[in-house]
């Protein structure tokens, strides 16, 4: 709990400000109310002394004023500006009443404005008394340091000092009314007005209340120690005690003629009585307050250290890996599930920030999270996957629990490995898209089967059919283009059983892969071949820049089947008179094999389903060549099988380009 408030337990010093204004704007108003009216005993407390003058009034209406404003704390800037010129010109206004009894000059303005009204003893009435100028300028001086000071503990306790000079000044010159023997009424200095001292003496308890608890005027009276609350009782009721005896008094002689001495010493012995008896008590009362006010704070700390003791048992003991993060992002507690769980100890982990153990990837999201913790807590969440550092350079999957310590403004988390969930759930992931796979695969089977390889059967046996029965009626040329058709229509059918054969026993595993080096040109020299023969029908070009020696590390069989099968689509999908480039090239470690086209090309979003099982993409060549896409798929599957990649770049009407990388030895 904060010094302030500790002190409003007891009193408001907001509330004594404004009281303290109120009674000196009431007083000034009373006063000024007195002139207007031409009723002088509302400035005064008799016709045989001094009344407030209106100057004096007035100065009070404005000061009361601004007291109540709390010197400006709420107000707008034009409102400050306007109180800060006023008490500048009513400091100024003060100065110069007191000067004026060193250079014996009379102000100008107070004949103007104010004239006198009489005289008291040879003291004008209606003129301001130079201890009371001085007082004003004293009391303006202390608001402007107040106002311009910033709360700075030292401004502060300047104001609160020149408040208690006032509200002393204030007091003494009461007193002397009190006691009916007013002082400098037997000089030839104006007197201070009886309203007038008691104003001061309110004035300054509002200055001292302004200044604040810190400063030393009041540090002694706030809090809730036993000497604070003397202080507050006691001073008070002393005070309190002395000016009700002195107005005792000062009544009792006046008007019942009562023996002064006699009097003085019964009213002393029962002010001492009376004040002795309260002070007793109220020391009982206070003294057995600090004694239950002593027993609850050992009680607290027994509490706060049970408290403690039983947290770091729960902390240290618990299965979660714990850490407790400082604003600054370092850590500052861990316990032993936390050491184990990142292979640290913690006197490395003690004193590190939580985001050297954290991957960049993660890194970002997780300081986003606690930024929106600080500022806006009920929107971030409070539990989230990461990754994590651990100790040997390894990267594990964690999950973590977050939550704000308010008081200190930590955050104690709580984390669990989830490395081995997060594995069996990658596997899961995988396991099921090779299931996906796999059944693509079996409906990409049984459709070759339903459809692509029926339909090359029903034109052979549709076409034998009509030559057996029609072939004495047909002309040599019908007989050449049915045998051409059912030719076509064999060779379509033979293609597509081969690589429909190697792809099954690439799919259940039956196939050989039998890797070894060995000169390029010599083993694909064959496949070149049928590919120009086929290509020749067309009057395609295929272009081999493949430059010897080129040596690849690589199964024979499998080879001459991707680069069959790439040859073969890029024949089909390019048009009459048009050619086909081949070459390799090495390249980070690898031999990278390239198949380029000028023919039809690809649009860009179908190249991304030439590979996939799962997609029944295929188009018809440029003379409507049939295909299945099976080819491809069983290209992927093979360049694979090395290690390698392989990937299409292509721009619809301008060809295509097949690319694929296998290991150089």
């Amino acid at each position: 709990m904060s010094g302030k408030k500790k002190f409003a337990k007891i009193t408001d010093l907001r509330n004594i400000v404004l009281l303290s204004g109120a009674i000196v704007l009431l007083t000034g108003l009373v006063a000024l109310a007195g002139w207007i009216s031409g009723n002088l005993a509302l400035a005064g407390i008799s016709d045989g002394y001094i009344p407030t003058s209106f100057a004096s009034a007035i100065c009070f209406i404005l000061l009361g004023s601004i007291l109540c404003l709390g010197i400006c704390n709420s107000c707008q800037k034009t409102t400050g500006i306007v109180i800060t010129v006023i008490i500048i010109i009513m400091a100024f206004y003060g100065f110069l009443q007191f000067a004026s009894v060193f250079f014996h000059a009379n102000l100008f303005i107070d004949h103007l404005l104010f004239p006198v009204q009489g005289k008291i003893d040879n003291f004008p009435i209606n003129r301001m008394s130079p201890y009371t100028g001085l007082l004003f300028f004293i009391s303006n001086t202390a608001m402007l340091i107040k106002l311009f000071g910033k709360n700075k503990i030292l401004s502060l306790s300047v104001v609160g000092t020149l408040g208690l000079i006032i509200a002393f000044a204030g007091f003494l010159a009461g007193l002397g009314y009190i006691f009916g023997t007013p002082f400098l009424y037997s000089g030839n200095l104006i007197p201070m007005a009886a309203p007038t001292a008691f104003c001061f003496l309110f004035l300054g308890c509002g200055l001292i209340a302004i200044s604040g608890s810190r400063t030393f005027v009041l540090r002694h009276f706030s809090g809730n120690t036993a000497s604070a609350r003397v202080l507050r009782t006691i001073l008070p009721l002393i005070v309190t005690g002395i000016m009700f005896d002195s107005f005792l008094q000062h009544f009792l002689t006046n008007y019942f003629h009562i023996n002064p001495a006699l009097l003085l010493a019964l009213l002393t012995i029962i002010l001492v009585i009376l004040i002795s008896i309260v002070i007793i008590n109220v020391t009982r009362i206070i003294f057995r307050n600090a004694d239950k006010e002593e027993e609850k704070r050992i009680l607290a700390e027994k509490a706060l250290r049970e408290s403690g003791e039983k947290f770091r048992a729960i902390f240290e003991n618990n299965s979660s890996a714990l850490a407790i993060i400082e604003p600054d992002t370092t850590i500052s507690m861990v316990n032993d599930a936390y050491c184990q769980m990142g292979g640290y100890t913690r006197k490395e982990v003690i004193g590190m920030s939580w985001t050297r153990q954290i991957p960049s990837g993660d890194l970002e999201r997780l300081m986003e999270y606690n930024r929106i913790r600080l500022t806006n807590p009920n929107e971030a969440p409070d539990k989230y996957e990461f990754r994590f550092y651990h100790r040997n350079g390894e990267i594990k999957h964690g999950l973590m629990s977050v939550a704000m310590i308010e008081s200190h403004h930590k955050i104690i988390a709580s984390f669990t490995d989830i490395t081995e969930r997060k594995q069996s759930e990658l596997q899961l992931q995988k396991y099921s898209e090779e299931l996906k796979e796999s059944n693509a695969t079996k409906d990409k089977f049984f459709s070759i089967i339903a459809h692509d390889l029926k339909s090359p059967f029903n034109s052979i046996i549709g076409f034998s059919e009509l030559l057996t029965e029609n072939y004495r009626e047909y002309s040599e040329k019908e007989i050449e283009d049915s045998l051409n058709t059912i030719k076509k229509s064999s060779r379509q059918a033979y293609d597509l059983l081969e690589n429909l054969l190697v792809w099954a026993r690439s799919q259940t595993g039956k196939i050989d892969f039998r890797p070894e080096t060995f000169a390029l040109s010599q083993s694909i020299s064959n496949t070149l071949a049928i590919a120009r023969s086929i290509a020749g029908k067309k009057n395609i070009q295929i272009i081999n820049n493949i430059q010897e020696p080129c040596l690849v590390y690589a199964d024979k069989n499998m080879l001459n089947t991707i680069l069959r099968n790439l040859l073969a689509n890029a024949i089909k999908y390019t048009p009459r008179n048009g050619s086909i480039i081949i070459d390799c090239r090495q390249r980070n470690g690898n031999i990278e094999f390239l198949v380029k086209d000028n023919g039809i090309g690809i649009p860009k979003q179908n190249i991304g389903q030439l590979f996939r099982i799962d997609s029944k993409y295929s188009t018809p060549g440029t003379e409507k060549e049939q295909g299945t896409g099976l080819g491809l798929i069983l290209c992927r599957e093979f360049v694979e099988k090395h290690g390698g990649q392989i990937w299409a770049e292509s721009e619809e009407g301008k060809g295509s380009t097949f690319r694929f990388t296998l290991p150089l030895h």
